[in-house]
């Protein structure tokens, strides 16, 4: 069998035989599917953050009308600076991408990324190097 090359950067190796990550090797007549996986990131500290601020920010308007002005507006700066923070991190947090490899002996997780882009384009040609291999067998 030729063993024509689908992909092949630093990472990962697709041939027409196997595919290959690091000392990670799966041979192609073991391979029944591919798949990407997706992995939604944790808020909890971002929410953490948020509820702080939100929790600080109450007694700040509160007090604002009384003779501790001074206190109301560190609590107020201290709340938004938290909500703000937390706001911040959850909008920066991405999914992270995974190649499923289907096999014999059940499905596993090949590969993660949070470039979609790259894990679509190494399920692509791990997709074509099967059906390629369906059509030699």
């Amino acid at each position: 069998m030729d063993d024509k090359t689908y992909f092949t950067d630093s990472n990962i190796t697709v041939t027409a035989s196997q595919i290959s990550m690091g000392s990670t090797f799966y041979s192609l007549r073991n391979v029944s599917s591919v798949r990407i996986g997706s992995i939604a990131p944790s808020h909890s500290s971002d929410i953490f953050l948020i509820v702080l601020g939100i929790l600080l920010s109450l007694p700040g308007f509160c007090l604002l009308g009384s003779n501790s002005k001074g206190a109301a507006i560190v609590l107020l700066i201290f709340g938004i600076g938290f909500v703000a923070l937390g706001g911040y991190l959850w909008s920066q947090k991405k999914n992270s991408y995974t190649i499923l490899i289907g096999t014999n002996s059940g499905e596993k997780t090949f590969f993660v990324s949070k470039d979609q882009q790259y894990v679509q384009s190494i399920v692509g040609s791990i997709s074509q190097s099967i059906a390629d291999y369906g059509k030699s067998v």
